[in-house]
């Protein structure tokens, strides 16, 4: 498996130093770590061979052996498999009393990842679903009035809070 790391993971990297602890840091690092964990479990289950793995600023991303035949199921598998490792973490964390910093990282790493845009699970599931379909056109056309509202509504809470 090819591992290449671009320059944007290392300026957000970068970024993120100079506004959080250590501590907070590896806890984000960590969530991270398993959330991709998930997807890397999943793709082994169903035979699926990762050719690289691509960290960048939008996140890291896993590119698949073109041998590899999945389903859609399959790929709805290994989609979903991320974004439940960190749900499951933080409901695991969260039965044991243990609502900190590492339970929300989780929380935000799961839910962050269900948002339906292209470079993230949630879009990637979406596409499954929609892509071929009759009404492939107007799923597309709400999809992105989702988008712009998640954004606007991300906008005004990050306004509202700073």
């Amino acid at each position: 498996t090819r591992v290449s790391i671009g320059f944007s993971f290392l300026l957000f990297n970068a970024i993120i130093f100079l506004f959080s602890s250590e501590s907070l840091l590896m806890q984000f690092y960590a969530a991270c770590a398993l959330h991709e964990m998930g997807h890397i479990l999943a793709a082994c289950l169903v035979g699926v061979r990762i050719k690289s793995v691509v960290f960048s600023g939008g996140g890291i991303r896993m590119l698949t052996d073109r041998a590899s035949v999945v389903t859609n199921c399959e790929n709805v598998l290994m989609l979903l498999s991320g974004p439940a490792v960190n749900l499951f973490l933080t409901a695991a964390l969260s039965i044991h009393g243990a609502v900190g910093d590492f339970a929300m990282l989780n929380l935000a790493a799961g839910l962050y990842n269900l948002l339906p845009f292209r470079q993230l699970d949630g879009g990637a599931l979406v596409d499954i679903f929609i892509t071929g379909t009759v009404h492939e056109r107007e799923w597309r056309g709400v999809l992105l009035a989702v988008r712009i509202i998640i954004v606007l509504a991300g906008a005004a809470v990050f306004c509202l809070w700073a």
